[in-house]
């Protein structure tokens, strides 16, 4: 699911790039490139991906404001969403980047569940030069971690193996 909204006229084809490595994670890299049609308007683009076991993730987006570029951020999203019976989007949870600079967000998030998401990008190009971003996610999965019960049972059953192996020995 790779989409641009438009809003205004600003019309941009947003690209995303999925690399996984040996341990079940990930790298996706997205960005958009708004060429000189493209100018004064707002964008929202779109990058969806699955995940299919819990995960922590970090990324970032960023994009220069300069003399030879008109692009602003407005911000960075990553949502978890499900389709309804009617074929509608529910969105279940949604974190916010934090703005670190103009033009740059970034977000870390631990303990994400399994499921269905996009990264939401929104801002505008104010313009006759258009503009770009760019930016990456690191998806990684993770370790199962025992429930204490878990350890008590391991715990149990090696008492119950030392007092039959005594008991053993006694007779």
């Amino acid at each position: 699911m790779t989409h641009s909204a438009i809003a205004a006229n600003v019309i941009g084809s947003p690209f995303s790039q999925q690399i996984s490595d040996a341990f079940g994670g990930f790298t996706l890299s997205f960005g958009n490139n708004f060429i000189n049609t493209d100018q004064h308007g707002t964008f929202d683009d779109i990058i969806g991906f699955g995940v299919g076991s819990s995960f922590e993730a970090g990324g970032s987006v960023s994009s220069d404001f300069t003399s030879t570029q008109s692009l602003t951020l407005a911000s960075l999203k990553l949502v978890n969403y499900t389709i309804d019976i009617n074929n509608n989007i529910v969105i279940l949870s949604s974190l916010s980047a934090s703005q670190l600079l103009p033009n740059y967000f970034r977000f870390h998030a631990n303990n994400l569940s399994e499921g269905q998401y996009y990264l939401e990008i929104t801002g505008s190009v104010d313009g006759s030069s258009g503009g770009a971003y760019g930016g990456s996610m690191n998806v990684t999965p993770l370790e199962a971690v025992p429930e204490p019960a878990t350890y008590g049972m391991l715990l149990g059953g090696l008492g119950l193996l030392g007092y039959a192996a005594r008991r053993k020995k006694t007779s």
